[in-house]
């Protein structure tokens, strides 16, 4: 699902020519991308890269926007009840990002999800600790949660405090949270 949310958003902000040179370049000219269909990070990532390239643009500022773009078109091919199972508002949905993906290792064993760690919990705050072996998986990760804020009418500011590095292994997020009011 996430590369065809790529497609989608490379389609609806430059158009079917664009994608078609992206998915040239990056070497999936022709690939469907089906909904529950896996493919490695490292694929999606490419076509990120080459997307990038392709539209003169900053990566890390690329991945934030397709991580919000990402959570708006998980919610309308109806993922939104999964994400309501998750957590209804961000700071349970946060919290329980680490049971989510460990069980989606066991189910799908080929998949290389990333793992998260919550610590300092407070009212409107936490430390999300994010393994993943792709650094850039940061930036798609603070879009997401902005994202996520968003669907659960919250506003959120993500401090990227710490960056992964070989010794830690992991990226460290500060989450400051508010809800917006009705």
């Amino acid at each position: 699902m996430i590369n065809r949310a790529l497609l989608e958003m490379v389609v609806a902000e430059n158009g079917p020519t664009t994608w078609a040179e992206v998915s040239r370049q990056a070497g999936v000219e022709g690939i469907v991308f089906l909904r529950n269909q896996f493919h490695p990070d490292a694929l999606t990532f490419r076509i990120a890269h080459v997307a990038c390239a392709r539209l003169g643009e900053e990566p890390a500022a690329f991945l934030a926007r397709f991580g919000r773009f990402f959570v708006r078109v998980a919610d309308r091919l109806n993922y939104g009840d999964l994400f309501d199972l998750i957590g209804t508002t961000l700071p349970d949905f946060v919290r329980n990002l680490p049971n989510f993906h460990d069980r989606n290792a066991l189910i799908f064993p080929e998949l290389s999800a990333p793992s998260f760690r919550c610590s300092d919990v407070a009212e409107r705050s936490l430390v999300l600790k994010h393994y993943s072996p792709y650094p850039e998986a940061a930036s798609f990760l603070m879009g997401m949660l902005q994202g996520f804020a968003e669907r659960f009418g919250m506003r959120v500011s993500v401090t990227h405090q710490e960056r992964c590095t070989q010794e830690s292994g992991f990226d460290r997020f500060l989450l400051q949270w508010e809800k917006i009011p009705s």
